[in-house]
């Protein structure tokens, strides 16, 4: 619960800014690691994306577009079922030039991701 507090605290603090600081949490269980962040695209706190990273590679759960506090919402959520599964986990901060590092060939959307805070068209 205190990483959820400081994971919130650290997101909380980047949220008002204009410039977004990407998040990430670290996440251990039995040797094995897994990180999930929190990628602004440009200097506001929308348009972003919730990246898991594990041993087979990394997929985008959630993004959003418009809906601010989307993604720190989902990326909190899903560290607390993190927990749950018996994962430690711990937030740092990371900067643009270890974001960029991630290939975006390796990124995969996933059904209940991409766009998930926009309106459906009819």
């Amino acid at each position: 619960m205190k990483s959820l507090v400081t994971f919130g605290a650290l997101l909380a603090l980047s949220a008002p800014t204009l410039a977004a600081t990407d998040t990430r949490m670290v996440c251990q269980h039995e040797g094995s690691v897994r990180l999930i962040e929190v990628i602004y695209s440009g200097d506001y706190d929308v348009p972003c994306d919730v990246r898991y990273t594990k041993d087979d590679g990394v997929q985008v759960l959630w993004s959003a577009a418009f809906e601010v506090g989307y993604c720190e919402a989902q990326a909190a959520a899903f560290v607390e079922k993190q927990r749950a599964w018996g994962w430690s986990c711990d937030a740092e901060a990371i900067d643009d030039a270890q974001t960029s590092a991630v290939d975006e060939a390796q990124v995969s959307n996933t059904d209940n991701g991409l766009m998930a805070d926009l309106p459906e068209s009819n």
